[in-house]
């Protein structure tokens, strides 16, 4: 999010209608004030761009391996004095002004802030803003709660180096994921201005707002960096059905074994059937059931299952801070449909839905012979088997 005023300066990188808007006129992106000639820029609980990423440089980078190309990237982006790409970029994904966005670009800068390997990630970065009251409101709206970035984002390292806006945003990355932290890069020691000390955040990438407040006469907001990862701790308690219950003395009903497992007394491996149906070329495909192991203590998730498309696994990680899932689902090149199945591996997001007791969301598929993405449906049917290991404690 940054101040956008529409403006001689920013038009060419902004939706052709706000020349011809006589009224305010509202996006799922942005609200625009036609008064103050102020985007209103939205915090968004899908990511509008998830289908059009890429991976363009490999995913583990050591710092010698940097390329003249890689390194122009970067160098671009930060040297807002003598080119517009750093305002170009972010105006045209803030709007989603999806006719002139550069996804060579953007999927060049993204994939060098992931590949990047870094192990110098601090606990806390700083990014001043100002926001307009509207803004404020979004953020205040949103407590608690977790919103995709839909541009890049600058921070740094030093409070005393922040820009002089009306807000701070304080980003928080002590009790984040490996996996998380990949979205975030510290690019200083290459910008054009390294006394910035300038780290770098990912279109993209999944934040959770912890609190909104007045610190002084600036509003205070910290955020967390999240990773979009499973969340299945009524299931893996046993509250998902099928398994056996018994009555405390508070009259709550709870798995025998649901104790241990947040206690953190045992290692429970438990192997669950699901089912899971998908919409493409015009059509629900019929529902096909496959297995979904988790371990608790490194949050890991596998699977296994095979549809009419092929033989496949099933990767990720889970947690037990939010309701979202995010799966890797690879198909064995060779097996079952030889038109459908190229060996490739389906991104799969969802959400869970308490009225329909069942994740909702979609599919990506994005490889050099098809690029796709649908509805996706992933429900819970029944617990297959539980193994309980020695105490933790024991060696």
């Amino acid at each position: 999010m940054m101040d956008c005023i529409f403006d001689d300066d920013t038009s060419p990188f902004l939706p052709k209608t706000l020349v011809s808007v006589t009224n305010n006129y509202e996006t799922d992106s942005f609200h625009y004030d036609y008064t103050t000639k102020l985007l209103n820029c939205k915090l968004l609980t899908k990511n509008p761009y998830r289908s059009y990423f890429k991976q363009v440089y490999p995913t583990e980078i050591n710092e010698y391996e940097l390329t003249d190309d890689m390194l122009d990237v970067l160098k671009s982006y930060t040297n807002s004095l003598s080119n517009k790409c750093y305002i170009k970029t972010n105006l045209n994904l803030l709007s989603e002004n999806l006719d002139e966005i550069d996804w060579m670009y953007v999927n060049k800068l993204r994939s060098l802030i992931r590949g990047l390997t870094q192990t110098n990630i601090k606990h806390t970065y700083y990014r001043g803003v100002n926001l307009s009251s509207t803004e404020i409101q979004y953020y205040i709206d949103k407590r608690n709660d977790y919103y995709y970035t839909n541009s890049f984002t600058s921070f740094t390292i030093d409070r005393l180096l922040v820009y002089s806006g009306n807000a701070l945003l304080i980003l928080k990355t002590e009790n984040s994921t490996d996996k998380a932290k990949k979205n975030l890069a510290n690019i200083w020691k290459w910008s054009m201005f390294t006394e910035e000390k300038e780290a770098l955040l990912a279109v993209g990438t999944k934040l959770k707002i912890l609190s909104v407040h007045y610190f002084g006469c600036k509003m205070q907001i910290i955020i967390h960096l999240l990773f979009t990862v499973l969340i299945l701790a009524v299931v893996i308690q046993g509250q998902g059905g099928g398994g056996d219950t018994r009555k405390y003395d508070n009259g709550n009903e709870q798995n025998d074994y649901s104790d241990d497992y947040r206690s953190g007394n045992r290692n429970y491996e438990a192997e669950r059937v699901w089912s899971s149906r998908y919409y493409q070329y015009e059509k629900w495909h019929e529902r096909h059931e496959f297995i979904l192991s988790f371990d608790p203590k490194p949050f890991t998730v596998n699977g296994r299952g095979s549809s009419d498309v092929g033989t496949y696994t099933v990767t990720d990680k889970y947690s037990t801070e939010t309701n979202e899932i995010e799966l890797i689902k690879t198909y064995v090149a060779n097996t079952d449909d030889p038109d459908e199945n190229l060996g490739h591996s389906v991104t799969i997001e969802l959400t869970w839905d308490p009225k329909e007791h069942q994740f909702i969301g979609k599919w990506y598929v994005d490889t050099s012979m098809f690029r796709g993405e649908d509805q996706y449906e992933l429900k819970f049917e029944k617990n297959l088997k539980l193994t309980a290991n020695s105490n933790l404690n024991n060696p």
